[in-house]
């Protein structure tokens, strides 16, 4: 049989980590990741490759994780917005490389 919702919604329903859905402090925390996702999904890098697509991927395991209180989608989730932070860090430490490469070429006398 291939991959359907009857599979998706049986991935869904594995429990693993309890700690990261249960309880008011982690709900705040995963809110709070929910709105860090939503910033980095907002920032003006729309020409630039999965600068849109890191951060909405992380809100939709955060998301999933959340409503069905599946800890491993929230898991994942954490683990894609690691992985969004430091893809835009990247992005903004070769961006400012670039700027002072073209100032040493161009030097303001």
């Amino acid at each position: 049989m291939p991959f359907g919702f009857t599979d998706w919604d049986e991935s869904v329903d594995l429990r693993f980590p309890f700690c990261l859905t249960h309880g008011i402090g982690m709900a705040r925390v995963n809110g709070l990741m929910l709105i860090a996702g939503a910033l980095f999904l907002m920032a003006p890098f729309g020409l630039i490759p999965f600068s849109n697509t890191l951060p909405g991927l992380a809100i939709l395991f955060l998301a999933i994780g959340v409503l069905q209180r599946a800890g491993r989608f929230v898991l994942l989730g954490y683990m894609t917005l690691v992985l969004t932070v430091l893809y835009f860090a990247f992005l903004l430490l070769g961006g400012i490389a670039v700027l002072q490469g073209i100032i040493e070429w161009f030097p303001i006398e």
